[in-house]
């Protein structure tokens, strides 16, 4: 499983400082839920993980060296890579990373704590990453910031999970947060 962080802004004096506290297993989050304004998943290898190693993020790497070794440039090496990877999450089955995910998002929603999906996947596989967390009865919209779906050249958001289309995921949680004025105080950032 991915790191998990406990990110907790304070405002003083037009200056933003952060605390970050290293969590290494999911369990370890309840802590801090007190504090917390939004909790924010990441999905692959931390929510969800492909049931088979085809597809997987250990795959993708090896499939772009193997086609670089074949002779294409690192973009072509990606991009043909990506299109093979489109194909396989279109119809891939996933498992939960750790079992206590689904028993802590389901604490989390019972108690109206605000959660959302934070991925860096492509807009074009948001039907597919929505019908992998409804295979494992992950509901992000429950709790969500926003009920509504927000689609426009900066942000792709739908069923309260924001798809990064491959841009920095700050940059686009921080463009989100100002689309629908939340202005938060703290994060816990899994």
């Amino acid at each position: 499983m991915k790191k998990c962080f406990f990110l907790f802004f304070i405002l003083l004096i037009s200056k933003t400082f952060s605390e970050i506290i290293e969590i290494k297993n999911i369990s370890e989050i309840s802590e801090y839920l007190l504090k917390a304004d939004l909790v924010v998943f990441d999905l692959d290898n931390t929510i969800m993980e492909n049931s088979q190693q085809l597809g997987s993020d250990q795959w993708f790497d090896y499939q772009i060296n193997l086609n670089q070794k074949n002779g294409l440039n690192y973009q072509a090496a990606l991009s043909k890579t990506l299109l093979q990877w489109y194909e396989i999450q279109a119809i891939t089955k996933v498992n939960l990373v750790e079992k206590e995910v689904k028993r802590i998002i389901d604490l989390l929603q019972n108690k109206k704590i605000h959660l959302m999906g934070l991925t860096a996947r492509n807009y074009d596989l948001a039907f597919s990453t929505i019908k992998q967390l409804d295979s494992l009865n992950i509901d992000f919209q429950k709790t969500s910031l926003s009920k509504k779906n927000i689609i426009n050249d900066e942000i792709y958001y739908r069923n309260g999970i924001l798809f990064a289309n491959g841009i920095n995921k700050g940059q686009v949680l921080k463009n989100f947060f100002s689309k629908i004025k939340f202005d938060p105080r703290s994060i816990v950032f899994c």
